[in-house]
C-alpha cells in the first residue's frame, strides 16, 4: 500500500533540523495568474446561459414582418470529484534523523514537526499540480485504473479546455497543427490575431481582456524569436516583455508544448474560460489519526473541478493534439 517509505536511515552526524528539500512543483497557474473566471459553490451543475440575435435589419414597411432570431442556448459546468489520500506511520521516522523530534511516549507519537510541515505542503502542491494539468489536458476518456502512476492517472477526472474545444470542433483553429518553433512562432501568433472577430478587435478594452496563453517551452521559443526584434533601446540580454502586438502573453504550467490559445481570459464574468468547483476552499488537507486503536495517520484532500469555454467561436487555438490524444 502506498504510504511512507524512508530510505535514508543513516542517522549519524548532524542534520538540517528544520528543513527538507523537495522536488520543484508548479501551482494552479491558470487560476493564480487570473486568466479564468472561477465559479465555485456548485453542488451539482451550473448553467451559463447564452443569447444570440441575427439577421435583424430589414427594409422599412408599413406592415413589417418579424425578421430576426433570438437564440437561447447554454453551456454547463458539472464538477467531477477526485480524492488524494495517503496513510502513514510516524514510527517509521524512528530510524531517521528526525527521530529526535518524535514525542517521548509511543501512544502520543505523531509526525516530526519539520516532516509534517513539509509533507503537508508537498501533498497540497501535488494536488495543485494535477488540477492545473487537468484544466488543459484532462480527459475522462483516459482508461487508467482507480489509482496508479501512469502518465494520465492524475488527469482523468474532468475534461480540460483543449479536449472540449477539439470535441466541439467550432473553435477557431490557427493554421496547420505543426510543431511550434522559434522560427515560426511569430507567424503563428500573427495568424491567431488575424482570426479575432471584428467585435473584439474593435473593443477599446481588447488589450485588457484578450490574452495569449502559452506553455513554458513555447515561451522560450518566443524569447528566442524576440531577439530578432528591433531593439528600440532595450538590453538584448534583459527580460523579454510578455506581450505581443499589445496582447499580454501569460505562461501557464498546465498547457502543453505546441499548443497556445488567444481569447478573452481574465477573472471576470466576461472571460471565455471558466472553472467550476464545489468550493476552492476544498483544496485543503485533513491530517488525522486513522483509527483510535492504530498508530497510523492519514492525509486526505477531496475536491471537484470542471472547465468550460463560454463561447467556442471566440476561442482561437493552435495545437498539435487531436481528439485521439485524449484516449488511452
Amino acid at each position: 500500500m502506498p504510504g511512507l517509505t524512508i530510505t535514508d536511515q543513516t542517522y549519524a552526524g548532524t542534520v538540517e533540523a528544520s528543513y527538507m528539500i523537495t522536488k520543484a512543483t508548479f501551482s494552479m497557474d491558470t487560476v493564480k495568474k487570473g486568466v479564468v473566471y472561477v465559479k465555485d459553490g456548485i453542488k451539482k451543475k451550473h448553467t451559463i446561459p447564452k443569447l444570440t440575435l441575427d439577421n435583424l435589419l430589414q427594409t422599412p414597411a408599413d406592415e413589417p414582418v418579424s425578421n430576426g432570431t433570438f437564440e437561447v442556448t447554454s453551456v454547463t459546468l458539472e464538477p467531477k470529484q477526485a480524492m488524494a489520500y495517503v496513510r502513514l506511520n510516524p514510527n517509521d521516522f524512528a530510524e531517521h534523523f528526525y527521530a529526535e523530534q518524535l514525542s517521548r511516549t509511543l501512544l502520543a507519537r505523531e509526525l516530526p514537526v519539520t516532516a509534517e510541515n513539509v509533507m503537508m505542503q508537498l501533498f497540497l502542491n501535488k494536488c495543485f499540480q494535477a488540477v492545473e494539468r487537468g484544466m488543459w489536458v484532462g480527459s475522462t476518456s483516459y482508461t487508467t485504473g482507480l489509482t496508479g502512476s501512469g502518465a494520465n492517472s492524475q488527469i482523468k477526472y474532468f475534461d480540460g479546455f483543449i479536449k472540449k474545444a477539439l470535441v466541439a470542433g467550432t473553435y477557431l483553429a490557427v493554421g496547420s497543427p505543426s510543431a511550434i518553433t522559434s522560427a515560426n512562432i511569430i507567424a503563428k501568433l500573427d495568424a491567431a490575431i488575424a482570426l479575432l472577430p471584428t467585435a473584439i478587435l474593435s473593443d477599446a478594452m481588447r488589450f485588457d481582456k484578450v490574452k495569449f496563453i502559452l506553455s513554458p517551452l513555447d515561451w522560450q521559443k518566443f524569447e528566442q524569436a524576440s531577439l530578432a526584434f528591433t531593439n528600440k533601446g532595450r538590453d538584448l540580454n534583459g527580460l523579454t516583455i510578455p506581450n505581443y502586438r499589445g496582447f499580454d502573453i501569460v505562461v501557464v504550467a498546465g498547457i502543453p508544448e505546441n499548443t497556445f490559445c488567444l481569447t478573452k481570459a481574465f477573472a471576470g464574468l466576461e472571460s471565455n474560460l471558466w472553472i467550476g468547483s464545489n468550493a476552492m476552499e476544498d483544496l485543503n488537507i485533513e491530517l488525522a489519526k486513522w483509527r483510535s486503536d492504530s498508530p497510523l495517520y492519514f492525509m486526505k484532500a477531496l475536491f471537484e473541478f470542471d472547465t468550460q469555454i463560454a463561447e467556442m467561436t471566440e476561442f482561437i487555438m493552435h495545437t498539435s493534439l487531436t481528439t485521439g490524444s485524449f484516449n488511452g
